[in-house]
C-alpha cells in the first residue's frame, strides 16, 4: 500500500566516531482493522505489526516521529490531551517503555510551526509532555524534512540519551543519596519504607536497574511496593541526571 512501510529497512550510518544503524519500521495498524485491512485478512498488515514491535524491542533508543503540525491542529479542534498523539505514537512510546528503551521524540513539520507563530513550539513541546507522562523530561528535536531545519541535532541527542542509559552510578554515591533521602523525607503512606532501606546498588544497565534491600517487610509495605517504586524512580531520575531515561526498581 502506498506510503507504509511493509518491512523493517535497516542504514548503517558512521557519525561522530560511532557507527549507528538506523531502522525504519514497519508502518502499525490498529488490531480492529486487521482483518478487513488487505487481501490478506490482514496477515501481511499483522506481520508488520509484529515486525515493528521487535524492532523496539531490540533497540537502543526509539526515535518517534510525531507531526507537530497536526498535534496543534487538534488544540484547534479542540480534543482532549490524550488526542494530541495518535493511537500508533502512543502505542510506539508505550511499547519502548515497556521494553525499557530511552525515547527522542521529533517533532516534524515545525517549518509550518514557527511561520504561524514562534511561540507555538513551546506549545508543542507542553503538548508531547502531557501526552507522554511515563517519559518526564523526554528529548524533543523540533525539525522538519522538508526544509532540513533541525535534522542535524537528532544524533546527537540519541547518542546523549543513550550514553544515560548504558550508563552506571557509583554505589557509593547511590548510598550517600539514599542516606540523605532517609534523612530528609519525611512522606506517610506507601513511602514510609524508604526509612526502613539500608543499601542500594545498580544492578544492570540499559535500562539502569536499581536494587534496594530493605528490612522485613510486612504484607501492607509489600502492596505498597509499585508506589515506592514510582516514587524512587522520580528521584532517581532527578538526582543523578536521567531524565527522559526509562528506569527499573527492585526491593530485595
Amino acid at each position: 500500500k502506498p506510503g507504509l512501510t511493509r518491512d523493517s529497512v535497516e542504514v548503517d550510518l558512521p557519525w561522530g566516531g560511532r557507527d549507528f544503524t538506523v531502522v525504519d519500521t514497519a508502518g502499525r495498524v490498529r488490531g480492529s482493522k486487521l482483518p478487513h485491512y488487505d487481501d490478506s485478512g490482514g496477515a501481511v498488515a499483522g506481520r508488520a505489526n509484529e515486525d515493528a514491535e521487535r524492532a523496539v524491542h531490540f533497540a537502543h533508543v526509539v526515535v518517534l516521529v510525531v507531526d507537530a503540525d497536526q498535534i496543534l491542529r487538534s488544540v484547534a479542534d479542540h480534543r482532549q490531551s490524550s488526542s494530541y498523539l495518535t493511537h500508533f505514537e502512543s502505542t510506539i512510546a508505550a511499547s519502548a517503555l515497556r521494553h525499557g528503551r530511552p525515547l527522542v521524540v521529533l517533532a516534524n513539520k515545525m517549518d509550518l510551526v514557527d511561520s504561524a507563530d514562534p511561540e507555538e513550539r513551546d506549545r508543542v513541546n507542553r503538548l508531547l509532555a502531557e501526552g507522554l507522562p511515563d517519559y518526564q523530561g523526554v528529548r524533543l528535536v523540533p525539525c522538519s524534512a522538508k526544509t532540513g531545519l533541525g535534522v542535524g541535532f537528532l544524533l546527537p541527542a540519541v547518542a546523549e540519551v543513550y550514553d544515560m542509559w548504558r550508563g552506571r552510578v557509583q554505589t557509593s554515591h547511590l548510598n550517600a543519596w539514599l542516606e540523605d533521602l532517609k534523612r530528609f523525607h519525611h512522606g506517610g503512606g506507601p513511602t514510609s519504607i524508604v526509612g526502613s532501606m539500608r543499601y542500594a546498588a545498580q544492578v544492570k544497565t540499559r535500562p539502569p536497574t536499581f536494587c534496594f534491600w530493605t528490612k522485613k517487610r510486612r504484607g501492607k509495605e509489600r502492596k505498597g511496593e509499585n508506589s515506592v517504586a514510582k516514587f524512587l524512580r522520580h528521584k532517581l531520575q532527578e538526582s543523578f541526571g536521567l531524565t527522559g531515561i526509562p528506569i527499573r526498581v527492585m526491593f530485595r
